[in-house]
């Protein structure tokens, strides 16, 4: 269960703190759901039916600064999906966007950024659909950085560039 206060991550959303868990009717049904705020974006409200469980399990508790740290280190070396044919690479994506799982996203984020790479060291460009899961990607794993982190959700590349011993950008 979750409390009011707490800050949490919702699907592609990212951090958000839950403001309220309120009754609302429909008709003559009533539901709870938990009132969440992304935390870069105040002016969004997200309503959670707290009896679906479907959609509650797009919600979990933010990481802290150790648990950032540590998923930061466990990064591979190399670009895990960049061997796969776009297909595959795509439902890799998929997959770890509905998931909602920090490693699976700086994975897949991981092997973005080396396709893109690769691609722009022949003048190419990534597709519009890798474009457009990086940018999600990115929003969901940078939002919960920077807030754990103390630090702007623009600030997150530099730092962990800076982590794991690159020179920042």
């Amino acid at each position: 269960m979750f409390e009011i206060g707490q800050v949490v991550t919702y699907a592609t959303s990212g951090v958000c703190r839950i403001e309220a868990l309120e009754t609302r009717r429909i008709g003559d049904f009533a539901m709870d759901y938990y009132i969440l705020k992304p935390l870069y974006n105040p002016s969004m409200t997200i309503c959670v039916p707290a009896g679906n469980q479907q959609l509650m399990a797009r919600m979990r508790p933010a990481l802290d600064r150790e648990g950032v740290l540590r998923l930061i280190r466990a990064l591979p070396d190399a670009a895990p999906y960049s061997h796969l044919d776009p297909e595959n690479r795509k439902l890799r994506y998929v997959e770890a966007l509905q998931s909602g799982d920090q490693a699976a996203l700086a994975r897949m984020l991981r092997s973005i950024y080396g396709v893109r790479q690769e691609r722009q060291a022949v003048g190419k460009q990534l597709s519009s659909y890798e474009e457009n899961a990086m940018r999600e990607a990115e929003n969901m794993l940078h939002t919960e950085f920077a807030h754990a982190l103390g630090i702007q959700p623009r600030e997150v590349p530099d730092f962990i560039r800076g982590e794991l011993g690159a020179a920042p950008a």
